[in-house]
């Protein structure tokens, strides 16, 4: 039977059946951690958490030095996902709730830079052909801007 490092080094020059052989071996193990630490995981959903370990495992499975075989480094890779996922859970419901603040009171400049925009938008549209004018549809429709 081959070790780790062989069937990854086999898998990372393109050999289907050593990633095969190192998903049969080890994907109970990484799927069964990432289910005991659901709790830290956004969504709960460990399937994620695998996939990404996954994923890091084969994009990197070139430059790995396995001294003590593939399992501690997968479940460092399992755990810090999970602990990836929690930061960014955090980070998004924090960007959330500063998002839920109410607006500030309007000051005074506010309706007349409006105005000013809105004369600024009228010049620029004025200066469309009128077959890129009629792509924005008719003078009252509303026009989406994307970045």
């Amino acid at each position: 039977m081959e070790d780790d490092a062989q069937l990854l080094a086999r898998a990372a020059s393109g050999d289907p059946a050593a990633w095969n052989a190192i998903l049969d071996r080890h994907g109970p193990f990484v799927l069964g951690l990432a289910r005991a630490r659901r709790r830290g995981i956004p969504g709960g959903d460990p399937d994620e958490v695998v996939q990404e370990v996954w994923t890091a495992l084969l994009a990197r499975a070139g430059d790995l030095l396995l001294s003590e075989g593939l399992k501690p480094y997968l479940a460092a890779a399992v755990l810090n996902g999970i602990r990836q996922g929690s930061r960014g859970r955090h980070r998004r419901e924090a960007r959330e709730r500063a998002a839920a603040v109410p607006p500030s009171p309007e000051v005074p400049e506010e309706p007349l830079l409006r105005q000013e925009e809105a004369r600024a938008v009228e010049e620029a549209l004025s200066g469309l052909s009128s077959g890129d004018r009629l792509l924005l549809g008719p003078p009252s429709s509303p026009v989406i801007i994307r970045f």
